[in-house]
């Protein structure tokens, strides 16, 4: 952990390190130029660049955590992965084959019960939405609506900031609450990392290649992003990224350094000790508290259409 300063202290000491990491000038040609991200404030871009340099000489694995929704790509009004995938059901409606028919009744069920389902019960549809695709297919779901109307949702702080964490060797991993198929090629393409490297809700595969209708365990949601990072990664991560609540217990186990991007500030919580999301991790010395500008945009979301709960 970094060491507890008082908050005078410690932003001094953070500026310090801020201007000799991201000086012109080098120390025996091996330091690593840091780039600024450019929205965040001074105190910000030091705290980072100061985690960065102290893990330098680390020996062991350097791992990065983030969500997605919120936190590497806006996520107003609707997630990605709701607008990917309901839109894609829709396109049943009206065709005259067995299996469409089935599919297109179980979407408008859905459409029907969702404000009273539990997590469990609305990921369980997810994976019966899904089930008979392969995997490449679902992929296409996700990548087909990232490049209609989500591309510029893309928050271009944290790109920077990934790319500093590159440069530093750290092993980049998102943990989302999202469906991994639909987010796959997406953070792949707008961040440069691995497709393995990204962990969310999983959907069982059968002997024939294609998708079950039953998803993986753990989910991949609030406490059950720590059990996925344990099981998938190995290794407790240095750095974890997050809007939410859902990222808590995520951000929680990071040895480090935790970064929060607009959390709430008029809801108090019990388990953040009757504080609202903001004040809590504001009162921790270790994380960045930061914004990001995540609107509706005014594009016609298909979610729009079935009266879904904006975000």
């Amino acid at each position: 952990m970094m060491p507890q300063y008082t908050d005078k202290v410690l932003t001094i000491a953070l500026l310090v390190t801020f201007f000799l990491v991201t000086s012109c000038r080098t120390v025996n040609h091996t330091s690593i130029p840091y780039q600024q991200i450019t929205g965040w404030s001074r105190h910000s871009n030091a705290q980072v660049a100061h985690f960065l340099q102290t893990t330098d000489t680390m020996k062991s694995r350097k791992v990065a955590v983030f969500d997605c929704d919120g936190t590497l790509i806006g996520q107003r009004p609707y997630y990605l992965n709701d607008e990917a995938l309901f839109s894609y059901m829709a396109a049943y409606q009206g065709k005259t084959d067995d299996f469409s028919k089935q599919k297109y009744a179980l979407f408008e069920k859905f459409c029907s019960e969702k404000e009273t389902l539990t997590d469990d019960e609305y990921y369980q549809y997810y994976a019966r939405m899904l089930s008979g695709m392969t995997r490449e297919e679902a992929r296409q779901i996700g990548i087909r609506t990232y490049n209609r109307c989500y591309t510029s949702k893309v928050f271009t702080d944290m790109q920077t900031l990934i790319t500093n964490l590159k440069r530093h060797n750290f092993e980049i991993w998102v943990v989302t609450g999202s469906l991994e198929l639909l987010y796959q090629q997406v953070c792949a393409e707008a961040f440069g990392i691995p497709e393995d490297h990204i962990i969310g809700i999983r959907i069982k595969e059968g002997a024939d290649g294609k998708l079950m209708d039953e998803c993986e365990r753990p989910l991949s949601l609030e406490a059950g992003k720590v059990n996925a990072i344990k099981k998938y990664i190995g290794v407790k991560p240095l750095l974890a990224a997050g809007n939410s609540r859902g990222d808590l217990e995520m951000m929680q186990y990071a040895q480090s350094l935790k970064i929060i991007l607009n959390p709430n500030d008029t809801r108090a919580l019990d388990v953040l000790g009757g504080k609202t999301l903001k004040k809590y991790w504001q009162a921790d010395s270790n994380c960045i508290v930061e914004q990001a500008l995540d609107i509706d945009d005014g594009y016609p979301y298909f979610c729009h259409t079935i009266n879904l709960p904006q975000n």
